[in-house]
């Protein structure tokens, strides 16, 4: 064989840094380039994972790896986001363009994903029971059917009461809880808040804004 039999057992954590070293560099058609801290991570995983194995399975006594680090990934995330003027030019937007029975309902939605973070699917499922104006609080149901109360300012605050306002004088034969409800008188989906987001961000930014992006 090309490899000493059982040659895992004399490796040592010398010989790992060593490998780590030795990998940072390759050549490439008679050029050494550099090679990406995320493919040396990814190796140093595997040898881990391997060495793990090993020792559970009684192999080895020690894992060579645990001295040594694992090199970290260097990788930049890009965030999208929207800035001051592009909310601003935004929320005049929905003044502008939203049939008048739904201005607040918009307005509502756009501010409390602003302000809370909650997810589409959340913000959603909001029953108009589930506000508290006193505590200025908002019951929602996560993953997992995990219960949080989600606090909200004052501005927030004017705004859902005016939301509420509106559902009652447009929708008060709504067959529904739902604190946001669609022109059919039913809970508003997660699809066509993406569509409003759509357009009332189209002409004000470049950026593709989701529900998510608020």
């Amino acid at each position: 064989d090309r490899y000493k039999k059982e040659f895992y057992k004399n490796v040592t954590s010398s010989d790992i840094k060593r490998y780590m070293n030795s990998i940072k560099r390759k050549e490439v058609d008679g050029e050494i380039v550099e090679i990406g801290d995320e493919i040396r991570a990814a190796r140093w995983s595997s040898l881990n994972t391997f060495f793990n194995f090993l020792k559970a399975n009684n192999y080895i006594e020690d894992n060579p790896l645990e001295n040594t680090k694992r090199p970290k990934a260097k990788v930049e995330h890009v965030v999208t986001y929207l800035t001051e003027e592009e909310i601003d030019a935004m929320l005049k937007k929905v003044k502008e363009e939203a049939t008048p029975m739904f201005i607040n309902r918009d307005l509502c939605i756009i501010s409390i994903g602003l302000t809370t973070g909650l997810r589409v699917s959340a913000i959603c499922n909001i029953n108009v029971n589930d506000i508290d104006f006193n505590a200025n609080r908002i019951k929602v149901v996560e993953k997992g059917n995990k219960t949080r109360y989600i606090k909200f300012g004052e501005k927030t605050k004017k705004q859902i009461e005016s939301c509420i306002k509106d559902r009652e004088k447009y929708f008060s034969d709504a067959d529904t809880d739902a604190l946001f409800v669609s022109r059919n008188g039913n809970r508003i989906s997660t699809s066509m808040v993406g569509v409003l987001i759509t357009k009332y961000t189209e002409g004000i930014t470049n950026k593709h804004i989701t529900p998510h992006k608020l």
